[in-house]
């Protein structure tokens, strides 16, 4: 996995900050990239991620 996009940390930085609490659970269940879970780990959210596609990055 690479690195998040500055674009797209904003994107998703501002729902987990509204919707969240640092230690909470966020779960993505279309993680794709794993994008949602890059950005828990800076905010300091745990994340449980899953998706469809066998293909991981």
């Amino acid at each position: 996995m690479g690195p998040v996009s500055t674009g797209t940390k904003l994107i998703i930085t501002l729902p987990i900050l509204q919707t969240s609490e640092i230690g909470d659970l966020v779960l993505d269940p279309f993680c794709g990239s794993g994008n949602v879970g890059k950005v828990c780990d800076i905010l300091e959210r745990n994340f449980v991620g899953y998706d469809l596609n066998n293909y991981i990055s």
